[in-house]
């Protein structure tokens, strides 16, 4: 996982599809969110990786919902909002080449 420096003003920006697959082959890319909360609002969420692999930084709570980012969505993915306070990361949303929402996770609204 890559963590840009939150006093950065640079959007972390996906790499073009074909670096992508190259990168599929290789590795894995996160794929998903799991969450405590069936809806996903919250900033306490584990990471799943498109093999099906899932972080524990949450692994005492409760994380029994899955939240997959879409298949067709993953392909127009260009950019990434990291939603954060200082250290916090609180939720993140993804979108097309056009700046355009295409699906979001955790909490996203109260830092837009």
């Amino acid at each position: 996982m890559i963590c840009i420096d939150p006093k950065s003003t640079e959007p972390f920006v996906f790499p073009p599809r074909d670096m992508r697959e190259e990168c599929m082959e290789k590795g894995y890319f996160i794929a998903g969110f799991e969450s405590a909360i069936k809806h996903g609002e919250n900033n306490s969420f584990n990471f799943v990786l498109n093999n099906g692999a899932r972080s524990i930084a949450f692994k005492n709570e409760s994380t029994k919902y899955s939240h997959m980012i879409p298949r067709n969505v993953i392909d127009k993915i260009r950019a990434v909002t990291i939603h954060h306070y200082h250290e916090t990361i609180y939720g993140f949303s993804f979108l097309d080449k056009d700046g355009e929402v295409m699906w979001k996770h955790g909490w996203t609204t109260w830092s837009e």
